[in-house]
């Protein structure tokens, strides 16, 4: 009962208090506690998403994330997130999160989302702003993904920042940072590139 107050609590201060927190963390927040009183205390937890109106404020990949600390959520979890990013629903703030608790709780799923995400990009090129290609950056170019996989998403980049002339000034800066950040990774995997 204590624990159930608790939460409750904690759900009505984020929104007390939701100005000075990042929506992004609010809504993490939020949807962690929702589920376990869901999990735990699911009349309470119904009494909550009416009471502050919260239903309309999940979308897939934030409502997988917090199911990632229930074992017997995680397939149906990763099953929600890669139809998300499949459709190219998927929110990248939100999955990189899910990404990073994924790769904690199973990681040997994460190259499947990794592959769904280049191969969406791949299909639809420019659905990635370089704003979520800088933001995946650290997903994809990391010592346990297959080189294969990081080759693509280094085109994929290379594709994005190919003619700089058409990147808003305001971008410009990023896409350079995103390149240079590669660079070490190019002249390893795909050497005649750079």
């Amino acid at each position: 009962d204590y624990a159930n107050r608790l939460a409750a609590d904690a759900i009505k201060d984020l929104r007390d208090n939701q100005k000075e927190i990042p929506d992004l963390y609010v809504n993490l927040f939020r949807a962690d506690l929702l589920s376990s009183l869901k999990q735990y205390a699911p009349d309470l937890a119904a009494k909550l998403i009416e009471e502050y109106k919260l239903n309309d404020q999940n979308n897939a990949v934030e409502d997988a994330y917090s199911r990632l600390q229930h074992s017997d959520e995680v397939p149906s979890a990763i099953d929600a997130v890669r139809r998300s990013v499949q459709s190219g629903k998927a929110n990248v703030s939100y999955l990189i999160f899910f990404l990073i608790r994924l790769n904690e709780v199973k990681p040997s799923e994460v190259q499947k989302i990794l592959l769904d995400i280049i191969t969406v990009e791949e299909n639809s090129p420019g659905s990635l702003s370089l704003q979520n290609l800088f933001m995946l950056k650290h997903q994809f170019i990391r010592e346990d993904i297959p080189p294969d996989l990081q080759s693509r998403f280094l085109r994929a980049v290379i594709r994005a920042t190919g003619n700089l002339s058409n990147v808003p000034d305001e971008e410009r800066e990023l896409a350079y940072n995103l390149l240079r950040s590669i660079l070490p990774t190019i002249a390893k995997l795909q050497p005649s590139l750079s």
